[in-house]
């Protein structure tokens, strides 16, 4: 999609948390959000999201840190 200023996006910080934000530039591929009160980052579109739900599912799962090493999908 291209993102225009003014639209309102989704954006995943830390495959963790689901942020969202206000696009406030576009430069090519990169894209200036604004989110927060006082918060501002630029990012290549393709990293923003239309919905909160595809934000969701981009996100990388792994296994819990308290697993064995040697645990296997078996």
């Amino acid at each position: 999609m291209k993102w225009k200023t003014g639209d309102t996006c989704y954006f995943v910080e830390n495959n963790y948390r689901i942020i969202e934000a206000t696009v406030t530039a576009v430069h090519g591929d990169f894209c200036v959000v604004k989110y927060g009160t006082n918060a501002g980052i630029r990012l290549r579109s393709s990293r923003l999201y239309q919905t909160p739900e595809e934000a969701h599912d981009s996100r990388i799962y792994h296994y819990p840190s308290n697993s064995n090493p040697y645990f296997y999908d078996h």
